[in-house]
């Protein structure tokens, strides 16, 4: 089975010491924005979320990762989108990766 990464990112994942490159291809949600109000001088606003764009249709022996957002905007039909696990840090609490995948 092959990994595609729809998102902009390298992904680590550090069980295996696998690295996921960026293929080019980014899966993202589409968005909408609106100003809810105000609190001292500071704006406030509001998202809806929709649709999924730049997702492919699933492939044999193929598993996309995706970010987590667009992760929840999928269809639990599609069994062949991940998004990345836990969060690992260093010891410093730098982000070096993630423990697997979650579907």
């Amino acid at each position: 089975m092959q990994f595609v990464n729809l998102t902009p990112h390298k992904i680590n994942e550090v069980t295996t010491g696998q690295s996921f490159e960026p293929s080019g291809m980014i899966a993202r949600v589409k968005s909408s924005t609106t100003k809810v109000g105000e609190h001292l001088g500071c704006p406030i606003y509001t998202s809806e979320f929709g649709e999924i764009e730049g997702l492919p249709e699933a492939q044999s022996n193929v598993m996309y990762i995706v970010s987590a957002l667009a992760l929840n905007a999928i269809d639990s039909s599609r069994t062949d989108v991940v998004a990345p696990g836990n969060l690992q840090r260093d010891q410093s609490g730098n982000p070096i990766g993630c423990v697997g995948f979650r579907r």
